[in-house]
């Protein structure tokens, strides 16, 4: 019998097609095939409701090994989005992926691995006793910065044995970004990403529409500013609603607006890899974005969001849109616009992090050889 490797992410637990989540996931099921050809790996199915299916947990009973791919935020809140948190708690509530899937597995005394996972302060009972239990699961446990390594500690004790590194979409984006491209390129044009979640709450539509009239202003004579709105997700077919407003919203400010929908972790990167700056809110698009040297202004305060930057050594790139319009634009930023630069590359130190995740991947399937 041949070795079966399930994988399984955050998405997973509303049903989301997420680009962060499924170009990890396609990520891992290349370096697993790179470390063993004979594999055979399959990602965790579930329903539109994030709910376990009958197949699925006959997947994870006929595994070999399960790994976590990563993504999400474990924590007690997020200022951003309160509502995701409630609905992760009401899914751990109903059994569904996390407190199944890996309650499944140590019954099943299934060989686990918890790679590219963010830990924040936990403090409600129930929360704490599942996340424990799902980095307890792993033999293998990889976080993405140092914040989220003392919270884990913190939580599991001594027992847990994590490292830390960057997120893998960091190292293999541009593994994403071969072939033909999406978009044509004209060298007079500024090719401008736009990727807000929303333009409610915290960023508020004014403040994104003055962040980009403040980048259009600061383009130099003879170059002219082409827009795209990005979208991450879909579910059931359909992008979010939050963020099919946002796109109308900038469309209203710049009518030439050109959508980019999400269809695939390919068309995407590839789409991203035209761009001249990327202006995002989320996490996934602006690390793939840096992967391949596209400067980045990342927007709002997701703690995610911030330790990534910090991490990379770029804090300046992340803050609020008034931050930006009040106290200039950051200087990566500055130098692509006036052409001293095209691209920004990021340091092969932060980029061998990130590539660490295969190596984790390697020494999983070596020890159980």
């Amino acid at each position: 019998m041949g070795i079966n490797v399930v994988t399984c992410s955050a998405s997973s637990i509303v049903g989301v097609n997420n680009f962060g989540d499924e170009l990890l996931t396609k990520i891992y099921h290349a370096w697993v095939i790179e470390a063993d050809p004979s594999v055979t790996v399959s990602h965790l199915a579930v329903d539109s409701h994030g709910i376990l299916t009958r197949e699925s947990r006959k997947q994870i009973e006929g595994a070999s090994y399960l790994i976590f791919t990563g993504g999400g935020y474990f924590a007690d809140g997020d200022f951003t989005f309160h509502h995701t948190i409630r609905r992760h708690l009401r899914a751990l509530r109903n059994r569904r992926v996390y407190w199944t899937v890996f309650k499944l597995s140590r019954k099943l005394d299934l060989t686990c691995a918890v790679v590219g996972l963010e830990v924040g302060p936990l403090a409600n009972p129930l929360y704490r006793r599942a996340v424990r239990n799902v980095l307890l699961s792993g033999r293998k446990v990889v976080v993405r910065n140092e914040e989220s390594r003392v919270y884990a500690r913190n939580l599991c004790g001594d027992a847990l044995d994590v490292s830390v590194h960057l997120d893998a979409a960091l190292a293999a984006a541009s593994d994403f970004a071969a072939g033909e491209g999406v978009l044509a390129r004209n060298p007079e044009d500024f090719n401008i990403g736009i990727h807000v979640h929303s333009v409610e709450g915290e960023i508020t539509q004014a403040d994104c529409m003055a962040l980009i009239a403040q980048v259009v202003s600061h383009l130099p004579s003879g170059r002219q500013a082409r827009l795209y709105y990005f979208h991450d997700q879909r579910k059931n077919g359909r992008h979010p609603s939050r963020s099919v407003r946002a796109e109308r919203h900038v469309i209203s400010a710049y009518p030439g607006t050109t959508p980019i929908s999400y269809r695939s972790p390919e068309v995407t990167t590839r789409a991203v890899d035209a761009m001249d700056l990327l202006i995002t809110s989320k996490l996934h698009l602006g690390i793939v974005a840096r992967s391949l040297g596209v400067p980045v202004i990342a927007l709002g305060g997701h703690p995610k969001i911030r330790r990534f930057y910090k991490s990379i050594g770029e804090e300046e790139v992340c803050g609020r849109s008034r931050d930006f319009i009040s106290n200039g634009l950051p200087t990566q930023v500055t130098s692509c616009i006036g052409g001293d630069q095209a691209r920004v590359a990021v340091s092969a130190t932060y980029r061998e992090s990130a590539l660490s995740n295969r190596a984790a991947v390697r020494q999983l399937l070596k020890s159980m050889a």
